[in-house]
């Protein structure tokens, strides 16, 4: 299998504070993952068909243990400020067409469009030294990283949950 990004060091779940900024990578085995933003204990993403705003991490862990769902969170050295991420989230319904779910992390992050993966994005954090640590839920003993992918198969897979 090939890798477009590996973690290195991966922390239990429960040693995250949920007042850290993170961006959570749900789906973390799939082509492509699911990514969305928590900070100050509330979590937020767009989907296909909708979105999701301030649902208390509590609530998001534990949907994300009974589906057994394989998670990744990015701890982020900087802390984003929980108004900003509500006033980004409340202009948005759902995925705009021919964008992702990674709309607005990038806008939060002030990250430009030429970022088309999470890989991508945890590449350029990752080299800029905004990344505190990684946590994991749901993780089995062989998951390294995430599957290498195009934005080509982003798109597809919007189109297909956007079809279902």
């Amino acid at each position: 299998m090939t890798y477009s990004y590996t973690f290195k060091h991966i922390e239990n779940i429960g040693l995250a504070h949920p007042n850290l900024t993170l961006i959570w990578i749900l789906h973390a085995d799939k082509i492509p993952p699911h990514i969305g933003i928590s900070v100050d204990g509330y979590f937020f993403s767009l989907k296909t068909e909708g979105k999701d705003e301030n649902i208390p991490l509590s609530l998001l862990i534990t949907m994300l243990k009974n589906k057994k769902i394989t998670t990744v969170a990015v701890a982020l050295e900087e802390t984003l400020d929980l108004v900003k991420i509500r006033n980004i989230f409340e202009n948005q319904t759902k995925i705009p067409k021919s964008e992702t779910c990674l709309l607005p992390i990038l806008q939060l992050l002030n990250k430009s469009n030429s970022v088309s993966t999470v890989s991508e994005l945890l590449k350029e954090l990752e080299a800029k030294q905004q990344i505190k640590a990684f946590f994991g839920l749901n993780l089995y003993p062989e998951f390294k990283g995430l599957h290498a992918y195009s934005a080509k198969e982003i798109q597809e897979r919007i189109n297909n949950l956007r079809n279902a």
